[in-house]
């Protein structure tokens, strides 16, 4: 005969053991996830997101049709026959392309066209603005994720631009920061040849206004390490006469004569020198010198696309060129000089502000002369609305995904590996088609492994 089981209160045993084995699974549980790291919690508690039929672009090729699946914000796994977790959000891409966000190399993203403060201690992160949400939702809209955001037009030294990922924020508004110190702009663009040489002339002396500072700050360290060492050497003559006084027979006339001593060394002890007066310009100048940063010079005009070369070579400047309109004529000597452009739509053809006729940006004399150029949506616009890939396209066919995005990272010297899709990525836009093709829409957009838009 089988023995029954004990009871409490009349139930059995088992009813009231397995209320305290589920406790204890959860208070397991609960333990486990504090020992993980949070993206692993974020991996074990949230669903995963499946993305089935889709195809991944690298580079300019898209592959055939697969899964993704994402965990905790990132690619966890791609393969044609992976097994789709339970409880999981399943998306049918349809044949459609998984890529990296679009990086818009030269915006005004955010920024009100009405200008500021201007100046090398301008930064422009500071004027951004997280709610201007029309124009930032316009941008994802576009597959945009990543702005470089350049100071306003002006004259001369205009600011220091920044790099802005347009994630949400957690108080509201979009947008982190990435780099704040991104590129020192300058601006060369004159309506007169008279007014030409004076800008590129005010430029030219900032610049040698802060190699100024550098050799005065070096004159004051030198100057402060004889005056230390000077004061060294007083105190050790101080010390020793001090050691004969007490070793002396008459301490009163010892006495005297040290008091005398002292005061005669008091007068002929050495001058602190005085620290030159802290400049933020000529500071943040000097990084550019020291090739830390760039610099973005924004030129249309041969003439001034020269100047803009040889303000680097005589500097040793990391020169940047934006606009570059007439750089069809100048490519042999961008070429030479390693110097970049970043063109808008508005390079490909503009009207000349003196002889009212069009200018046509030679890009086959670009590309012939080995020029590296990419495309931003140009910053005298506030919202970033105008099809980057599109242009960048209209520019020139070939290479046009890999420019706006893996290309536009190394510009802007972006850490990690940007532009490319893959186990561990966490920046994706989802297209309903080729990103190349105009009929292709954007159906998600995922930064930093949030969704920030949703078609």
């Amino acid at each position: 005969m089988l023995q029954r089981l004990g009871s409490v209160d009349g139930r059995p045993a088992c009813a009231t053991a397995r209320p305290w084995r589920f406790v204890r699974i959860l208070t397991g549980l609960i333990g486990l996830s504090l020992l993980l790291t949070p993206t692993a919690s974020a991996q074990l508690f949230q669903r995963a997101t499946v993305i089935q039929n889709v195809r991944l672009a690298s580079g300019e090729r898209t592959g055939e049709p697969t899964t993704v699946i994402i965990r905790g914000g990132r690619i966890a796994d791609v393969g044609a026959d992976l097994e789709v977790p339970r409880r999981s959000d399943v998306i049918d891409a349809e044949g459609g392309t998984l890529s990296a966000p679009l990086i818009d190399a030269w915006s005004g993203l955010g920024l009100s066209p009405t200008r500021g403060e201007a100046g090398a201690a301008a930064m422009v992160h500071e004027a951004f603005d997280p709610y201007a949400d029309i124009a930032i939702r316009d941008a994802l809209r576009n597959g945009v994720g990543v702005v470089y955001v350049g100071a306003p037009a002006g004259e001369g030294v205009t600011g220091v631009g920044a790099v802005i990922k347009l994630t949400e924020r957690p108080s509201g508004g979009y947008g982190s920061l990435v780099q704040e110190q991104a590129a020192i702009c300058v601006d060369l663009r004159t309506e007169s040849a008279i007014d030409r040489l004076g800008v590129f002339a005010g430029v030219r002396e900032a610049f040698r206004g802060a190699v100024d500072y550098r050799e005065t700050l070096d004159v004051y360290d030198e100057e402060l390490e004889t005056y230390i060492e000077e004061l060294g050497k007083l105190k050790d003559d101080d010390a020793e006469e001090d050691k004969d006084t007490e070793d002396g027979d008459d301490e009163p006339k010892a006495a005297e004569d040290k008091s005398d001593g002292k005061d005669e060394k008091k007068d002929k002890g050495p001058a602190k020198p005085e620290r030159p007066r802290k400049s933020i310009e000529s500071e943040m100048l000097l990084k550019a010198i020291d090739r830390e940063i760039p610099v973005r010079v924004r030129a249309d005009r041969s003439a001034d696309i020269l100047n803009a070369i040889e303000l680097g070579e005589e500097f040793n400047l990391d020169i940047i060129i934006e606009g570059g309109v007439e750089s069809g004529p100048v490519a042999s000597r961008l070429a030479a000089a390693e110097t970049p452009l970043v063109l808008t739509p508005a390079s490909r053809r503009v009207l000349d502000p003196v002889t009212g006729l069009p200018q046509i940006a030679n890009i086959a004399a670009l590309d012939e002369a080995g020029v590296d150029w990419y495309v931003g949506t140009g910053s005298d616009r506030s919202n970033a609305s105008r099809g980057l890939l599109m242009a960048s396209q209209q520019l020139s066919p070939d290479g046009a995904l890999t420019r706006a995005t893996r290309g536009a990272g190394r510009l802007l010297r972006l850490d990690g590996p940007v532009g490319r899709v893959g186990r561990g990525a966490t920046d994706l836009v989802l297209w309903s088609g080729d990103p190349r093709s105009p009929a292709s829409r954007v159906m998600r957009v995922w930064l930093d492994g949030e969704v920030v838009y949703a078609r």
